[in-house]
């Protein structure tokens, strides 16, 4: 059996903190065996808060280079390596969707031009008005919860299940919320519209 075959072993019927006082000495087979028994369960956990399977995988490499890079900063009274771990991936999932909601937000003030109103259902007011300063003062005058449904289910074009994933409800909540937020919207809309009639 080679060296590293025997180190291999020997890791594996070692302790989750074993394993990190090895990593904190630079051993790589101590790396692959922790990478071995929790990166499955970090991936699931990971996708169901990011569904995107690429990003997922991203964050999870993410991740682990963390653990490398950190290990002496575990401390194993405080916490489960574990518990350590999934402390890691939430901050790091966090973190991308916080990214990719200033990324939306920043759709909304970048290329914004004026759009001339027109009837539209419910459903296709959000799309047609996608660009406009209307829309995006209007939004503003939704509650938070009701704007951000609208944005992840709208303007970022998600599932039912994906917005419920993103915003940690059930999916007839999420739907509920942009359903109410949308018909909120096309009030607002339809308000101002009257109003510069009016005038």
């Amino acid at each position: 059996m080679s060296q590293d075959a025997s180190r291999k072993c020997a890791w594996s019927e070692s302790t989750d903190e074993a394993l990190l006082a090895g990593i904190r000495e630079g051993d790589h087979a101590a790396f692959a065996e922790l990478y071995r028994r929790m990166s499955r369960q970090l991936l699931g956990y990971v996708q169901r808060r990011l569904v995107d399977h690429a990003q997922s995988e991203e964050v999870l490499q993410e991740v682990f280079l963390h653990v490398w890079e950190n290990a002496a900063r575990f401390d194993p009274s405080r916490a489960k390596v574990s518990t350590w771990l999934h402390r890691i991936a939430h901050g790091r999932a966090v973190d991308r969707i916080r990214s990719a909601q200033a990324a939306t937000n920043r759709d909304l003030r970048v290329g914004i031009r004026d759009h001339e109103s027109v009837d539209h259902s419910a459903d296709d007011l959000v799309e047609a008005m996608a660009d406009s300063a209307e829309l995006r003062r209007a939004l503003q005058l939704l509650s938070p919860i009701q704007r951000e449904a609208v944005m992840l289910r709208y303007l970022r074009d998600l599932s039912g299940v994906e917005t419920a994933q993103l915003l940690g409800v059930k999916v007839a909540t999420a739907k509920t919320r942009a359903r109410d937020g949308l018909a909120s919207l096309r009030a607002i809309l339809e308000a101002d519209r009257e109003s510069a009639r009016a005038a």
